[in-house]
């Protein structure tokens, strides 16, 4: 049956005749819409893998994650990057420390299936869109509803420069899903060598890794060598479901297995990068307790950046400028009256 549905396409309908649907939800807050696609990407070896592998075990779970309210749907993870006894040693590390077994975990939609609180997991070598009938009809067989693409590079045939390999993908994306049964995704990528080189980066490849995604997020890390922890923020750099959020912190550490906590982005320096300008000034003048120069504040924000950030801070009604105490201009933060800024998600 899989086959000439597959052929055929899906039918041409009459909105205005169909039942209302559900609305769309966030399966994982701030992060995950439901039957929509999200990217998240960053440079090699900064933990994109085993932050993606938390994110999902929560969603195949419906434990929270880092603060962050999951919503329970079966996730299988495509792999084309590590190994099946590399995610199942570090999945069940994020089980341990959750105090779960790895006992079948029976499935009343799909009784016949041999779920367990480990994700589904496929190893991956070729492109998605050789295996796009099989894949649709094991997702319908397990009821499958969020799948992680690790990574997009190889999930497009090596070529993810080239446009119309990576439509291709997306294309294979949609069809291993169908409208009955959307899927919504996680796509890990890698960043572009100038990106690196530069400091802005975005995803490697053709412009479409960040047009078809709904969302997209910048991952960035800060771990010290000798420490069991490592420190990361979401930055939400692109919306196509609401306003742009506030960036997301957690913190992975291993004792015992793996635990992910929330963790508060402003007090890392190292992970400010991604906030607007105003805030990372902020967050500067916060941390020295008193007024600081704009060349101050340029030096650690951006050296090349002065006049962009002088008009960032004039244009911001919680920044006044007056004279130091040596008669040179310097900036203040002034809290606005009667709020207090929430960061937790």
């Amino acid at each position: 049956m899989v086959l000439p549905h597959f052929r055929a396409g899906e039918p041409v309908v009459s909105l205005g005749t169909m039942e209302p649907p559900e609305t769309q939800r966030e399966v994982l807050h701030g992060l995950v819409w439901e039957e929509l696609p999200t990217l998240i990407y960053g440079p090699g070896g900064i933990g994109k893998s085993i932050v993606a592998l938390n994110l999902m075990n929560a969603l195949h779970t419906g434990r929270d994650v880092a603060g962050l309210k999951a919503h329970q749907g079966n996730c299988l993870y495509l792999d084309w990057e590590t190994s099946q006894s590399q995610t199942w040693w570090r999945n069940k590390e994020i089980l341990q420390a959750n105090g779960d077994d790895l006992d079948v975990w029976p499935d009343p939609e799909y009784p016949e299936s041999d779920r367990t609180k480990m994700l589904y997991y496929r190893f991956m070598s070729g492109p998605l869109v050789n295996d796009v009938k099989y894949l649709q009809k094991k997702i319908r067989q397990l009821g499958i509803r969020t799948v992680c693409i690790d990574s997009a590079g190889p999930a497009c045939g090596g070529e993810p420069e080239n446009a119309a390999a990576t439509l291709k993908f997306f294309k294979a994306l949609r069809q291993i899903g169908d409208s009955e049964h959307p899927l919504q995704a996680i796509i890990l990528a890698h960043v572009t060598h100038e990106g690196r080189k530069s400091g802005k980066s975005s995803p490697f490849g053709s412009v479409y890794w960040i047009n078809i995604p709904r969302n997209v997020f910048e991952l960035q890390s800060s771990q010290r060598d000798g420490s069991n922890h490592s420190d990361f923020a979401l930055h939400h750099t692109k919306s196509n479901t609401g306003p742009i959020r506030e960036a997301i912190g957690m913190r992975l550490t291993w004792d015992q297995g793996c635990t992910v906590e929330y963790m508060d982005i402003h007090k890392n320096s190292e992970l400010v990068g991604g906030l607007s300008m105003p805030k990372q000034a902020k967050i500067h003048i916060d941390k020295k307790g008193e007024p600081m120069s704009l060349e101050e504040l340029a030096d650690l924000i951006n050296p090349t950046s002065v006049r962009s950030l002088s008009a960032s801070l004039s244009g911001s009604e919680n920044f006044v400028s007056k004279n130091g105490e040596d008669g040179k201009s310097v900036w203040d933060y002034i809290e606005p009256l009667g709020v207090e800024e929430d960061v937790k998600h």
